[in-house]
């Protein structure tokens, strides 16, 4: 797929962009979840949060309201930030409410593979 086509990938799908193309990939990826002390935690090793993309005012950690997307300028900006040898993904974020026993969907979050 395109650059222009960024807003087509899905969630849990790992993919590389090499400048012009995304390549998806069948790494595992994590779901994260977001802890009552608001640390944030995944079952597999070797992914981490990128942060700084977030157009919500004077934040700039890594999980982006529901409402933002993943557009071709934060593709490009991750490309020129990691280059074109890394693999991405877009996670969701869910809290646990203990009130209703459920998960609730908090927002999402962009993970770079590491130490590959």
């Amino acid at each position: 797929m395109l650059l222009e086509q960024s807003n087509e990938i899905g969630f849990h799908r790992a993919f590389t962009f090499d400048g012009t193309f995304i390549t998806t990939h069948d790494d595992t990826v994590p779901s994260v979840e977001l802890l009552e002390d608001g640390t944030r935690e995944w079952e597999f090793p070797g992914w981490a949060p990128v942060g700084g993309f977030s157009g919500q005012h004077g934040y700039d950690g890594p999980i982006m309201h529901e409402s933002e997307q993943f557009s071709p300028n934060v593709l490009k900006s991750l490309y020129e930030r990691f280059g074109d040898r890394t693999t991405y993904a877009l996670t969701t974020v869910d809290a646990y409410d203990e009130g209703f026993d459920t998960y609730d969907a908090v927002g999402w979050m962009i993970l770079v593979q590491v130490g590959n």
